[in-house]
């Protein structure tokens, strides 16, 4: 997956799928200079996916699909727009959140967590309903990291293209990935933790170890929580 995340974001109505509603109405009065210069911060980013869903949805109708996808979107966003969080974009059957990027957000990894764990209740308490109608439990995995990016507009004054750029997003991207290997439900790096500043953090995880991810030579410190 490339470095580069972009989304697209339009006026008036549109801008809501992306971003919190305050965020949402600085960029519909604010336009493409709602931006700025490209600028390089601290940025928090979050990746979540929906484990095995090919499986899941093998004997599903496209119809039936298409209403599961629509759920968790919907489930997804309400939580990432209650941390501040802005979402990035929708990748299938998973999506990839920022925390920090439009706005500064010290903060920003400590939303990130709290994110990635009331996302997993949220999965849980919709589990619960679709156990009640007969239907199979879902699993979602979530990678946190965070780090320096450079964020900025590439976009005119009609199209925003709204980019944020950096290792850190490949990072989390790969810590989603392990989290099938590990046995874990949320992985975040020991960067995120510690930049969260509140060591209450690292005991909601059950386990940290050093692990490998694909295409990198260093080892990475992650948290695992199950």
């Amino acid at each position: 997956m490339s470095d580069m995340k972009s989304r697209t974001i339009g006026f008036g109505h549109r801008i809501a799928r992306y971003v919190s509603p305050d965020v949402a109405e600085a960029l519909t009065r604010r336009g493409g200079t709602a931006f700025g210069d490209p600028a390089t911060r601290t940025v928090a980013v979050l990746f979540a996916d929906i484990v095995g869903f090919t499986k899941l949805t093998e004997t599903l109708s496209p119809e039936r699909t298409f209403a599961l996808l629509r759920s968790f979107q919907e489930r997804s966003s309400a939580v990432v727009f209650k941390h501040g969080g802005t979402l990035d974009k929708y990748l299938g059957d998973g999506f990839m959140a920022t925390f920090g990027s439009i706005g500064l957000q010290p903060d920003a990894p400590a939303r990130a967590l709290a994110c990635a764990f009331e996302l997993q209740h949220e999965i849980d308490r919709w589990n619960r309903k679709r156990s009640g109608r007969g239907a199979d439990p879902l699993r979602v995995s979530v990678g946190i990291h965070c780090g320096p990016v450079t964020v900025g507009n590439l976009g005119g004054r009609e199209r925003i293209e709204f980019t944020v750029v950096g290792d850190v997003v490949n990072v989390a991207s790969r810590l989603e990935e392990r989290t099938r290997a590990v046995g874990g439900s949320i992985i975040a790096s020991e960067d995120c933790i510690r930049a969260a500043g509140d060591p209450e953090w690292s005991m909601r995880f059950q386990s940290s170890r050093e692990i490998q991810l694909r295409g990198r030579q260093q080892n990475i410190l992650v948290h695992i929580a199950t």
